[in-house]
């Protein structure tokens, strides 16, 4: 098999040639180019990418466009990035767990090229001060494309329109008090009431994003862990 990626001036364009890669006579016409019912007929598939977007798949026989770089991938799938919704790569004062350079290095080996990072560090992403100061982290250290979410809880209700100004593309909240320990973390992450969700889906309406919420019950989780607690299960 020969796979070759090529590179036009204006933009990133990939084309790949696959040869020698031969379907069982079992596969049915999938109405995808170059894919179909196959008796050991080889397959030459051509894909363009163009400022990292796929723009064009080549029929077998069909030219790419020019191009001013090749990388020979013989032998490799070519597959579309992945892309990872639900990211806790942390940073900031947490770093010692895990930074953006790392967190991200990590993700392009396993082919994920696009992380949503949630807001949980320290300090969290739920004041615009905050966020904005993470995006900047994280553009000077990150590996693959990201997004960044914003926290929406009690603590930061009328901040939660700026935070979309700032650049969030989404929002988290939990149903549950902050972990113990660590309140600081937590801060403009927490929904604790039926009535304080409400306050915070009404801000973040005005915004018109979306937002993801930790789905515990709380007044379920927090009796059945005094119980087991005071029974000595503390979940080692």
């Amino acid at each position: 098999a020969c796979a070759v990626l090529d590179i036009l001036d204006d933009g990133a364009i990939a084309q790949v040639k696959e040869k020698g890669a031969y379907l069982r006579e079992s596969i049915e016409d999938t109405g995808l180019p170059c894919l179909g019912k196959t008796r050991g007929m080889g397959l030459m598939i051509g894909v363009e990418v163009k400022d990292g977007k796929i723009v064009r798949v080549l029929r077998e026989g069909e030219n790419p466009d020019p191009a001013r770089e090749t990388v020979d991938a013989g032998g490799m799938l070519i597959l579309p990035g992945m892309i990872d919704s639900h990211v806790h790569i942390r940073g900031g004062h947490l770093e010692h767990r895990e930074d953006f350079a790392s967190g991200t290095m990590a993700a392009a080996a396993g082919g994920v090229t696009t992380v949503l990072e949630m807001p949980v560090t320290l300090p969290p992403a739920s004041r615009p001060g905050d966020f904005v100061n993470r995006e900047k982290e994280v553009k000077a250290r990150a590996y693959v494309d990201y997004a960044l979410y914003g926290g929406a809880g009690a603590d930061n209700l009328e901040e939660i329109p700026l935070l979309a100004w700032a650049g969030a593309v989404g929002y988290k909240t939990f149903l549950m008090p902050p972990v113990p320990g660590r309140e600081k973390e937590f801060f403009g992450l927490c929904s604790e009431t039926e009535e304080i969700l409400t306050r915070v889906m009404e801000q973040v309406a005005k915004t018109g994003l979306l937002l993801a919420v930790h789905s515990e019950l709380n007044q379920y989780v927090a009796e059945e862990t005094r119980l087991r607690m005071e029974r000595g299960e503390n979940g080692l």
